[in-house]
């Protein structure tokens, strides 16, 4: 029983593989229609990819609502059956002699909104069927099936268009998603709506839950655009690639299809190594190597024109192979992102909103492809949109999104409030009562105080072996609040220690002076501060008047921890004497910082 879940996720998967490859033989044969058949030109090009990105503009929003509603199984059939009958009325077109690009035109906006039910249910169902822990390897072996699919798929696109032509080929696919809506039919999950429904809230209201998670969590907002980016640019690319290859490349249907499945090679090889690239660079920084693999990648493919035309198929299927080996290393670790930090009932929503923004926006990168290449000629086009896609892992680089080693170590903005536990680290001697930390402490029971207020005075070793056994204990992420000496505390466990600190909040580090005897032989401090980077994110706060710290001392500390500043100005040493008894800027301080740590 406790393995039940993974029939329900070969059928998912069984779905998935067979509609992926007729999707590559329309892929391949849709363009060729248009290109070959229909005489389309630049424009018409960009104007088709366009058309069956669109929906997602109009209604991408709108159909995670839905697919939160509805029975996940329901959508899934409806959707691909519709697909079924929609490509369906192109080979017809074809054998009645009708075929025209208004009705290819028509097609792909069909077929697009089609697709945005079926891509967002599909997305919300693996979460559904699939426990967390397994869910990044299922994710690797879906992009796995995805990429063998993509390798098959463009090879017997180019030998069906060439046995049947390109219309005719259409049909293939048609046939595909009648699998994928038999498969369905037979799943167990997703027969009900996710756990906590939509309920009876306005549909803008409940557009807004997934919009306001997607670009409110740093994390997810960050690996959401660089994903828009990168697939905003490649999209412009591949609109006209096709055209490219054909016409000033020379190659014909055949070794078109079997240069196109090179980048499923890729896809299958970069899918592969993103387990092992994560390990040993951590999910953030694999993301970005990624993306900058597959954008420079792609921007090989101009250079097809310089050789002779052996050699030219050679280089637009290395081009191809980098570009989609990147872009699932990248996918490989960035779907379970959303997974991690997404509630069930909202991951119809948040997939919605994650793919109105990347393939909404591609729409407009479809056609900025058709009208570079008709300005700027075809190689100028495609060698500027591959750089342009390398430079989308900016978003990840200039993010905690690059620190993240795995999508494991996220936690769900539901469960985050109870998962994390706030170590309380004092200064000196006792917390007064009415010090601002006794009182987070009586108002919030949950908070620990390290060590315990029964404590007598401040030796520094004490203090580390104190925090580092309520660090080593705690089983959840720790965030730590610390105040004067309690700061170096902090700072001493950090250079000799390791554990679960997602984050700290430094207050008033007082300055250790090399000069300065203390004359309290329970006082036991090291000669001077600690200015190693701290391995968590930091806010530390610094009064310009804390007799025991000037400011430019504070600044120097938290540029060398590597912490973010907050002057809180004539505020003394921030403790009872100053006033600082009820200290709500505080708390806010401390509320923001957990953000952060979602």
């Amino acid at each position: 029983m406790a393995d039940a879940w993974r029939a329900d996720f070969r059928r998912l998967w069984l779905g998935t593989a067979v509609s992926t490859v007729g999707n590559q033989v329309s892929l391949l044969a849709l363009p060729l229609t248009a290109a070959v058949v229909l005489g389309a030109g630049p424009v018409e090009m960009g104007v088709l990819t366009a058309l069956n990105r669109a929906p997602y503009l109009a209604l991408g929003l709108v159909v995670g609502v839905w697919v939160d509603r509805i029975p996940r199984r329901t959508v899934l059939v409806a959707a691909a059956l519709g697909l079924a009958a929609t490509l369906g009325a192109i080979p017809t077109a074809a054998a009645l002699g009708r075929l025209s690009l208004p009705l290819l035109y028509a097609t792909a906006l069909l077929a697009g909104t089609q697709i945005i039910f079926l891509e967002v249910a599909s997305l919300a169902a693996v979460p559904m069927v699939v426990p967390p822990e397994h869910r990044p390897a299922t994710q690797r072996d879906i992009e796995l099936t995805m990429s063998g699919a993509q390798l098959l798929g463009p090879a017997l696109g180019g030998a069906l268009v060439q046995a049947l032509t390109a219309p005719i080929a259409i049909a293939f696919d048609a046939v595909t998603y009648l699998v994928a809506a038999l498969a369905a039919t037979r799943l167990r999950a997703g027969r009900t709506v996710a756990a906590r429904p939509a309920g009876r809230a306005g549909l803008l209201a409940q557009i807004s839950e997934g919009v306001r998670l997607v670009t409110g969590e740093r994390v997810l907002r960050a690996v959401t655009l660089a994903t828009a980016t990168f697939v905003f640019w490649t999209t412009a690319y591949t609109a006209i690639l096709v055209l490219f290859l054909v016409r000033d490349v020379g190659l014909g249907a055949g070794v078109l299809g079997a240069v196109l499945a090179c980048g499923a090679v890729g896809g299958i090889t970069g899918a592969a190594l993103a387990g092992p690239l994560g390990r040993r660079l951590g999910s953030g920084r694999a993301m970005a190597t990624g993306l900058i693999t597959g954008g420079l990648g792609a921007a090989l493919a101009p250079l097809s024109l310089t050789v002779p035309p052996p050699a030219a198929a050679f280089v637009v299927a290395l081009s191809q192979a980098l570009m989609w080996g990147g872009q699932q290393a990248h996918t490989v670790h960035q779907v379970p992102v959303r997974y991690a930090l997404c509630p069930d009932h909202l991951h119809g929503r948040v997939n919605a909103t994650i793919r109105t923004t990347v393939w909404g926006s591609s729409t407009v990168g479809a056609l900025l492809g058709g009208v570079l290449g008709a300005t700027i000629g075809l190689p100028a086009t495609l060698a500027a949109t591959g750089v342009a896609a390398a430079l989308a892992a900016g978003w990840i680089v200039a993010s905690p999104a690059r620190r993240l080693r795995s999508s494991t170590d996220l936690i769900s903005v539901d469960t985050l409030p109870a998962m994390v536990r706030i170590l309380l680290v004092p200064g000196l001697g006792q917390m007064l009562p009415e010090h601002w930390m006794s009182r987070w402490a009586r108002e919030h029971p949950e908070y620990e105080p390290v060590p315990r207020d029964d404590d007598p005075g401040l030796d520094i070793d004490l203090r580390v072996a104190a925090l580092h056994k309520a660090v080593t204990a705690a089983d959840q992420p720790v965030v730590l609040v610390a105040h004067s000496g309690g700061c170096i505390t902090v700072t001493e466990w950090a250079a000799q220690h390791t554990g679960p600190v997602a984050a700290a909040l430094i207050v008033a580090p007082p300055y250790l002076d090399p000069d300065w005897d203390e004359p309290d032989p329970t006082v036991r401090l090291p000669p001077v501060n600690r200015l190693d980077p701290l391995p968590f994110p930091t806010v530390v706060v610094a009064s310009r008047t804390d007799p025991i710290c000037p400011y430019e001392r504070a600044e120097e500390m938290a540029a060398a921890w590597g912490a973010r500043l907050v002057d809180a100005g004539d505020a003394g040493h921030l403790n009872t004497a100053a006033g600082y008894g009820p200290w709500p800027a505080g708390e806010r301080l401390l509320a923001d910082l957990l953000d952060r740590v979602r």
